[in-house]
């Protein structure tokens, strides 16, 4: 593209959340800064206060869809507050979009005694967890606690516990889509998931176990909520590097063309955006595909710079959207700026890059 070529607007414009991490109502103390598996140490009514504030500032900024992790805990009011959410987005226009741990990361209740809580369900058939590479059962309190817990993706019991979280989560509440992940902390190593995935397993990712269990989540997700955004991780950049910075063989790679086409690749584009980064001359395998980046997150403010290189990157390679994170008001400077940012260069990712000061 030409330099100042006008483009047009990416159609995803998601801000990515951990519930814990919010921090948009500035008067409530104890949002963490950092870490995916804390727990929730604001008040109750903290929750909906926060995401409220960012809803309305989304309306404001033409940002379509936030991303949130967390989505259901016991500890800050569980599906009651969830609801509250979801209707306050909907009446905004803003899509609620839950972070959903597919057999890894709580599962759909992230936290709680609730029977699609991942805990809760390993508790009560522990033999159903996955294996790690050295032959422990990744489900004991002690070891796999704050939601590290992984089931076996080749256990039947598992898949369906999983469908029906999904169906009820889809009918349960007004959400705007779901964003999938099977997690990068381990994968099962049991003799089940070693035939299936072939003898060279990979280690912190599988994306041929994404392969296997994402298709029939999507289509019950789909058949409930015929408009919802479907998005899944697969924690690569698309020129086949993962985020451990291992490469990823086109024959793995090629196992995601199995997912349905109207669900949305987010590539983890983090590596790529950074300064001087070397990026080979590749577009996704996938039909539909995102940009996700963790600059921006509250212990990383300075965003800016990357936010335009993910907008224009994003642009060259026919991704159809950008996640950037949202877990901090506008009324810190820094991130105020990187918000602004993304609203001017995801509305027209072809712009110069000296026109955010203009």
């Amino acid at each position: 593209m030409s330099r100042g070529e006008k483009t047009a607007p990416l159609f995803y414009r998601i801000l990515w959340t951990w519930d814990h991490r919010m921090n948009w109502a500035l008067d409530e103390p104890g949002a963490h800064k950092s870490g995916c598996n804390n727990p929730y140490e604001k008040r109750p009514e903290s929750f909906v206060k926060d995401y409220k504030e960012l809803i309305d500032y989304m309306q404001q900024h033409k940002f379509n869809g936030f991303v949130i992790w967390g989505f259901l805990r016991d500890s800050r009011g569980g599906i009651e507050s969830a609801r509250r959410i979801c209707e306050y987005g909907r009446k905004k226009g803003i899509r609620v979009i839950p972070g959903v741990g597919v057999l890894s990361y709580g599962g759909v209740y992230y936290e709680g005694n609730h029977r699609y809580n991942m805990d809760t369900h390993l508790g009560k058939y522990p033999s159903l967890a996955a294996t790690d590479i050295n032959g422990e059962k990744m489900y004991t309190p002690d070891k796999f606690s704050k939601n590290m817990t992984v089931a076996c993706p080749s256990r039947k019991e598992n898949i369906e516990w999983m469908q029906e979280a999904a169906d009820w989560l889809s009918r349960e509440f007004a959400i705007g889509g779901v964003n999938l992940e099977t997690g990068d902390y381990g994968v099962c190593y049991c003799d089940r998931c070693r035939e299936k995935s072939s003898a060279n397993r990979e280690r912190r990712v599988s994306v041929v176990d994404m392969a296997r269990v994402l298709p029939s989540i999507c289509r019950i997700i789909k058949k409930n909520k015929k408009e919802a955004w479907i998005t899944y991780a697969v924690y690569t950049d698309f020129s086949g590097e993962d985020l451990f910075g291992e490469e990823r063989e086109d024959k793995i790679t090629d196992a995601l063309k199995q997912i349905p086409d109207y669900a949305v690749a987010q590539y983890t584009l983090t590596n790529m955006v950074k300064e001087n980064a070397i990026r080979r001359k590749t577009k996704p395998k996938t039909t539909h595909n995102i940009g996700y980046i963790h600059q921006g997150s509250p212990s990383q403010p300075d965003a800016v710079a990357p936010t335009i290189r993910a907008c224009k990157l994003a642009a060259e390679y026919g991704l159809e959207g950008i996640a950037i994170y949202g877990e901090v008001s506008h009324k810190n400077l820094s991130h105020e700026l990187n918000y602004l940012t993304f609203e001017h260069f995801s509305n027209n990712p072809g712009a110069p890059a000296e026109e955010i000061w203009n």
